[in-house]
């Protein structure tokens, strides 16, 4: 009977540990949403983007996105890029011309996969997007212009800081331009400071703990 019970205890105890790590692993949040009807701005050759502030715990980069104006898939293929305040950057990722790229939210994103951007807690940083020039009369992308900040939510954790510009593709270090957010990139990202879930054997000898107290209640 207690051997059946050790099965038992530890086979549950491992499945809610499993069941923890998985819900830790996956749970994404998206950093900004903008309004559905933006104004635009025809963008070539150009870099746009924005800083904002990580809050008081770190967070890890998991998707890198850029907007699709109709939704029906992209003109060009973009680089997005996250600098840190020096300018450094942190990693980068191509959103893919066409429908490739997953959509959600009307921004198309790609996976960094293994290889997450490590944002520290209470550091700002700028992320950018990198529209190429497809040469006359070919078709470009838009980017979405003159959103004022009030307009746009940032997700629990983050906060936008101010519009960045540079007429190459290079790290946006001002805004010349001065007419609102420039929101063409986007991000996914997952909290790593919170607790973390028990480890697999933590909770086995968790496990043989109670059976331990149920085969001593047993005896008497």
């Amino acid at each position: 009977m207690i051997l059946r019970s050790l099965h038992i205890l530890v086979a549950l105890t491992l499945l809610s540990g499993t069941a923890l790590t998985t819900t830790t692993a996956h749970a994404q949040t998206t950093a900004f949403t903008i309004p559905s009807n933006p104004a635009l701005r025809g963008v070539t050759g150009f870099t746009v983007g924005y800083t904002f502030t990580v809050g008081a715990s770190a967070i890890s980069v998991t998707d890198l996105g850029f907007w699709d104006q109709d939704q029906d898939g992209l003109f060009l293929s973009h680089p997005i890029t996250i600098w840190n305040g020096s300018g450094t950057s942190l990693g980068t990722a191509t959103v893919p011309s066409g429908t490739g790229a997953t959509l959600d939210n009307a921004y198309r994103y790609v996976s960094l996969g293994g290889s997450p951007i490590a944002l520290a807690a209470g550091q700002t940083y700028t992320i950018g997007a990198f529209f190429p020039n497809p040469g006359f009369p070919n078709p470009s992308d838009n980017s979405p212009d003159s959103i004022s900040g009030g307009s746009i939510t940032a997700a629990s954790g983050i906060a936008l800081g101010a519009a960045r510009f540079n007429p190459f593709n290079a790290f946006p270090t001002g805004d010349i331009v001065g007419t609102g957010q420039y929101m063409a990139p986007n991000f996914k990202f997952t909290a790593s400071g919170g607790g973390a879930a028990p480890e697999p054997g933590t909770l086995a000898l968790l496990a043989l703990g109670g059976v331990a107290v149920l085969a001593k209640r047993r005896r008497k």
